[in-house]
């Protein structure tokens, strides 16, 4: 059986001064959750950080950008939807170069900042999580060792 104890540990603790932090800040503590759930679906690894970055920062600034224009032109009707439509296109081509090869970091970058409204907010929170991942793993490793390595007796 998959020890999982030390990586629950782990994230209680994080998720809760990682709250507490974000309730004073008020960055968008769900942000920095899909920050966090984005490094454990590509590997929970440090190269899944190096993945993650570069094309969550570019889909955040896609999203940004798109909204700059809409408001620039005060688009509405078929050039709000042509906006849009270039956006889509723009960000599922984006994975074809190696940098944005996570393609759906790009789709949560911009996701993120359409529902949080704050390009800062989103790359503040979304690189917090990516970052509580980096963090979250090897303090999970620890608390494992010391749990069955020394409480239960157990080798891991």
């Amino acid at each position: 059986m998959k020890k999982v104890l030390g990586i629950g540990i782990s994230v209680f603790i994080l998720v809760f001064f990682i709250t507490l932090i974000f309730n004073i800040t008020g960055w968008p503590l769900w942000a920095a959750f899909m920050g966090w759930a984005i490094y454990f679906f590509l590997g929970a690894n440090i190269d899944a950080f190096k993945k993650a970055l570069p094309p969550f920062i570019l889909g955040s600034l896609l999203g940004y950008l798109s909204m700059v224009v809409v408001s620039l032109v005060e688009a509405t009707g078929a050039l709000y939807a042509l906006i849009c439509a270039i956006l889509g296109f723009i960000m599922t081509i984006a994975p074809a170069i190696p940098l944005f090869s996570a393609g759906a970091c790009v789709f949560m970058g911009a996701n993120i900042f359409f529902a949080s409204g704050s390009l800062i907010d989103t790359l503040i929170a979304g690189i917090i999580g990516l970052l509580l991942g980096i963090v979250s793993v090897p303090l999970g490793q620890w608390f494992d060792v010391i749990l069955y390595e020394y409480i239960y007796k157990e080798e891991l």
